[in-house]
This record gives C-alpha cells, sequence and structure tokens, in this order.
C-alpha cells in the first residue's frame, strides 16, 4: 500500500545546519502557549527507596523539547483549513488492489472531528493510551491525529506483527482502547486483523476493543461485524 502526504508550501529541502536553526523552525508551527526553551536535559540521579534501608534507585532521564504546548492534529490539519486551503489535496492513497483515494484538507478535518468524537464517547480521554493496530491506510492517519487532537496518548502497532506481539504492547502501555481493522490484503491474501487482535486481548481488562472499516467494500475471506462499521459519530467537532 502507498500513502502520499502532500506538502503545503515549498518542496522539502535539507535545511543547512546553524546555531539558531532550533530557534527558527519552531515558530513555523502554531503554538498554544509560546515556547521559551529550546532543549532541557536532566540525568539520571540516585535517589534513596526508604528512610530505613541504604538501598538507591536510578531515576529516568527527563529530556524535554520546547517548553510550549501545541496541538498536533491542528497544526497538520486544522490551520490548513483556515487558510483557505481546505480544498487542496492532503492525502493520495493506492491500496494494493489498486484502489485509489484522494482526501482534502476539509475532509480530512471532518474525517478526524468525528473519529475524536467517537474516542470521547468511548470514554477515552487526556493521557489515555490507545493502542492502534491498523495496516498503511487512511484511517490510520485519521485515528492518529484523533488521538492527538484530544489529548491521548497513542501507540502505533505494525499489523504485521502476530498476537503476541500485539498483546506485550498492549500490557505494557495499560492502554484503554484497541483500534483495530477486520482485515487487510497483505501480498494479495486477506488477512483476519480483527481475529489476531481478539486473540491478544482476550484476559487483558484494562482494554477496550473496537473495530475500524478499511472502507466501504469487504475484505473476502469474512464480514464486518454488525454495528461495528466504523465506530464515529457525527456532531460537532471537539
Amino acid at each position: 500500500m502507498v500513502l502520499w502526504p502532500r506538502s503545503i508550501g515549498c518542496p522539502y529541502r535539507r535545511p543547512k545546519p546553524s546555531a539558531s536553526h532550533s530557534r527558527r523552525k519552531p515558530r513555523r508551527l502554531d503554538w498554544s502557549t509560546p515556547w521559551h526553551t529550546a532543549h532541557t536535559f536532566e540525568q539520571a540521579r540516585q535517589v534513596p527507596q526508604g528512610q530505613d534501608t541504604q538501598d538507591t534507585q536510578d531515576t529516568v532521564p527527563k529530556i524535554e523539547w520546547f517548553s510550549g504546548t501545541l496541538n498536533v492534529a491542528y497544526n497538520c490539519v486544522d490551520r490548513h483549513v483556515e487558510a483557505g486551503l481546505g480544498a487542496k489535496v492532503a492525502l493520495h492513497f493506492e491500496g494494493e488492489q489498486g484502489d485509489r483515494r484522494t482526501v482534502t484538507y476539509a475532509a480530512l478535518q471532518l474525517e478526524v472531528g468525528r473519529a475524536a468524537n467517537a474516542l470521547l464517547d468511548l470514554g477515552i480521554g487526556r493521557r489515555d493510551r490507545v493502542v492502534i493496530y491498523l495496516p498503511v491506510i487512511v484511517e490510520t492517519v485519521i485515528i492518529t491525529l484523533a488521538c492527538a487532537r484530544i489529548g491521548a496518548v497513542h501507540s502505533l502497532v505494525f499489523g504485521g506483527f502476530s498476537a503476541e506481539a500485539l498483546k506485550f504492547r498492549v500490557e505494557d502501555t495499560g492502554a484503554k482502547l484497541l483500534v483495530t481493522t477486520d482485515g487487510q490484503f497483505r501480498r494479495g491474501h486477506a488477512v483476519p486483523v480483527k481475529e489476531n487482535a481478539g486473540h491478544a486481548v482476550s484476559g487483558i481488562t484494562q482494554s477496550s476493543m473496537r473495530s475500524w472499516s478499511t472502507g466501504p467494500r469487504p475484505l473476502t475471506g469474512w464480514a464486518p461485524l454488525p454495528g461495528r462499521r466504523a465506530g464515529i459519530s457525527g456532531g460537532t467537532t471537539p
């Protein structure tokens, strides 16, 4: 599958290294809270584990880039629509079976808003972890941006990973939601992705699994679950 992002403005050119590079580039983004420090680093240190023991434990190094706050979804989508570029193509998609799809920034904004509403309806909020187990499709971009829109933390898992590998990542992140698909085509064969996902989350109480349709055309070999076509509801954009 091929997913072609379309850039706005000039074609990409590798920037020349300069002392002010880390300060000039961030100004091209829209910040909710302006940043004032480009980079901070706090080394690991030993701290006592208790008052009555000599045992110590190393802390995790703390590295931060830019001190402000921004919304990635707004910077990737909304601001381009607000600038009058809603009709400009954001994504060109071509699937393994030759199916093609073109998505404008305005259409992408609508889909991301709907997906964000669906996440909120499922009880997902700021700092909640969401595991995304999808192939390279437009919906993968949509749900990733939807997570960023509401402040949820997403973890992308390669759609070709086994159920055991997926289960480890769901457990390790403590995810509240697993987003997957009924299936995908890989090298000409229909792969039951949701079946693998079901095996992965069986017995895990902290995860809620919902299926995410890959499109209007069902894949050969299974049928989408009734009432779980996309899990997207309408409404205002959050």
